[in-house]
């Protein structure tokens, strides 16, 4: 991880116990599965995810408090402000922006004993809705990570190292591996690949409220088969951007080179990054690809098709190494998003 080195993550694994030559965002992450799996006994498989929240809250003496609309956020404050615990009076600007949540430690008329000690606040108002699932995770993150008296939850920007480290862990312990790993392995073993149609049943059997790009994600890290997720759009190479760039400071009239169908975005799971298995970021579609069908024609249905992917080339005309792959292919909200996988022979 990028952020292993912050000297803030360093401090964390330090006061958590993480052995001195072991990387501190893994070791931060055993650390909080060493701490659920003493609670579950080792029974976690045989409990849902929502189970699985239920008692890791108690564990933590933490409550999460959601508010879906500006009248709830009243009532959230008053609630908790009656009870002399007034720094919740800042959540009206704290929440103003982007930030999705925040954790208080209870001072007034509490013990460590009390099962609200922690309180946690989700922004459910809006869009930020689509991150319920996650945000609730990722402030249990923070909880399950304390290792000193909590600070005022001020000033959280989603960059800052320790947030970061905060949404890895979530990913993690969200989608609990023994609750959520042999969904997608009967999934893999049904399609072979991971489609959307598999993602669709996978968060309807784990958890519907989580969103469909957090499932997706975790899918693709879940599995042992090659697979890249594209996101598909019209854009310029590199070079044909700063053409672009010098004629909007020049008043002559030129030919403008045209945007082309490419993968805008590529992001790989591990058995990918592990292979040979390629597809680079702005490469161009292939006009003979189901992906460039499915794009310009949105009826038709991209659903393990199976492609050679040496018919893909490069803006130097080199061909990507000889792969089948399945190919499928939707719409997702704002973006059209492509899972290639490797044909498994």
């Amino acid at each position: 991880m990028t952020f292993s080195n912050a000297p803030e993550i360093k401090e964390m694994a330090i006061g958590l116990g993480v052995p001195p030559k072991t990387d501190p965002v893994e070791g931060i992450v055993e650390y909080c599965f060493r701490r659920i799996n003493r609670w579950t006994k080792g029974s976690s498989a045989n409990l849902t995810i929502d189970q699985l929240e239920k008692l890791i809250l108690k564990k933590l003496k933490m409550v999460i408090e959601e508010v879906h609309s500006d009248h709830e956020l009243d009532q959230v404050i008053a609630k908790y402000t009656g009870k002399g615990e007034f720094v919740f009076a800042t959540l009206k600007e704290g929440f103003s922006g982007n930030t999705f949540g925040t954790l208080f430690e209870r001072k007034t008329n509490v013990t460590a004993a009390s099962p609200d000690r922690y309180v946690a606040v989700i922004d459910c108002r809006g869009d930020k809705a689509f991150r319920r699932f996650f945000t609730r995770w990722h402030e249990i993150a923070h909880a399950l990570t304390l290792y000193k008296q909590l600070e005022l939850p001020l000033h959280r920007y989603g960059s800052d190292p320790e947030e970061r480290l905060m949404d890895h862990i979530a990913a993690k312990v969200g989608f609990y591996p023994s609750i959520f790993q042999p969904l997608v392995n009967a999934a893999i073993a049904k399609q072979g690949r991971l489609s959307f149609d598999s993602i669709d049943e996978i968060r309807s059997r784990f958890a519907p409220s989580a969103s469909y790009e957090a499932t997706m994600n975790a899918c693709m890290a879940a599995t042992d088969v090659p697979t890249l997720k594209l996101v598909i759009g019209y854009g310029l190479k590199k070079s044909e951007q700063a053409t672009i760039t010098q004629f909007e400071n020049r008043t002559a009239c030129e030919r403008l080179p045209q945007a082309k169908l490419r993968a805008l975005t590529v992001r790989g799971n591990s058995a990918a990054k592990n292979s040979s298995f390629r597809i680079y970021q702005n490469m161009r579609i292939p006009k003979e690809s189901a992906l460039a069908r499915a794009f310009a024609d949105r009826s038709y249905r991209c659903r393990g098709v199976v492609e050679e992917l040496s018919t893909w080339t490069t803006s130097a005309g080199q061909s990507l190494p000889p792969h089948q792959v399945c190919l499928d292919a939707r719409e997702c909200g704002q973006t059209f998003v492509a899972l290639v996988s490797l044909r498994r022979s």
